[in-house]
């Protein structure tokens, strides 16, 4: 994943937190705690699609 859109992850993911908690919807913990279990989730995923990808032929892969 490239530095950029990391970077908009993360900020994304700050300002949604900030929102929710702000708005009471959610603790500090609460939101911290998911916040981890969804980099984790996303990590996960990052990694399935780039195996299966790279699992492809690079003419499959092009067309």
């Amino acid at each position: 994943m490239s530095d950029e859109i990391s970077a908009l992850i993360r900020h994304a993911m700050t300002a949604i937190g900030g929102a929710l908690v702000a708005s009471g919807y959610l603790t500090s913990d609460q939101w911290t705690s998911a916040a981890g279990a969804l980099a984790i989730l996303a990590g996960v995923a990052w990694s399935i699609i780039s195996k299966r990808m790279a699992k492809q032929p690079a003419s499959t892969a092009l067309s």
